[in-house]
This record gives structure tokens, sequence and C-alpha cells, in this order.
């Protein structure tokens, strides 16, 4: 009885674990893809000297970043 439990138990925290590690993975490559957006725009301003609009989903981006 108690073993069954366990391997439930165990099935479960794998579960998570994993759902945490593929968030995480989700989530930095989001923030790699943005960062890389971000720097093709930023050499693509610097070649041109000028600010070219380029969309990311939509969104310009030539304005002043923080």
């Amino acid at each position: 009885m108690s073993e069954s439990k366990g391997k439930i138990f165990y099935s479960n925290a794998t579960q998570l674990i994993f759902c945490f590690f593929s968030n995480i993975l989700h989530i930095s490559k989001l923030l790699f893809d943005v960062y890389c957006v971000y720097n093709f725009a930023q050499f693509q301003i610097m070649k041109r000297k000028a600010t070219p609009r380029v969309y990311f989903k939509g969104m310009p981006l030539d304005f002043d970043w923080p």
C-alpha cells in the first residue's frame, strides 16, 4: 500500500519538476528571441545611421529603450 503511494508521489514530483523546467526553458527562449530582435534592430540602426522601423509582432522597435 505504502509502496504504491510512494510511486504515485514520485511520478507527480517528476511531472512537476519537468513542467517547471519546461516553463523556464520556454520563458528563457522568449527572452532570447526578444534580445535577438533588439540586437538586430540596434545593428540595423547603427548600419544605416537612421531609425528604420523594425516591427516585432506589431511593435515598433525604434523607440528609446530604458
